[in-house]
């Protein structure tokens, strides 16, 4: 069985939609009771969801590359 990995395309010009908009405020309440190291891990998320303008798209990246990490330890 193969597997592709997950990929961000960057847009040149992201809209800032009703989805990207709801991710942020979520990043933000979630950074309200986390840990630095954690809260540092969601404003690179939203960085890269106001970048790329799909927030799924972000966190299937994300997770992908978690899991990556979680397999090598």
């Amino acid at each position: 069985m193969t597997t592709t990995e997950p990929t961000l395309t960057i847009q040149a010009e992201p809209a800032l939609t009703p989805q990207v908009i709801r991710a942020l405020v979520n990043i933000a309440e979630a950074k309200k009771t986390s840990e630095p190291a954690v809260a540092r891990f969601l404003d690179g998320l939203g960085r890269l969801i106001i970048q790329n303008g799909d927030p799924d798209a972000v966190y299937d990246f994300a997770l992908a590359a978690l899991d990556r990490d979680e397999a090598k330890q």
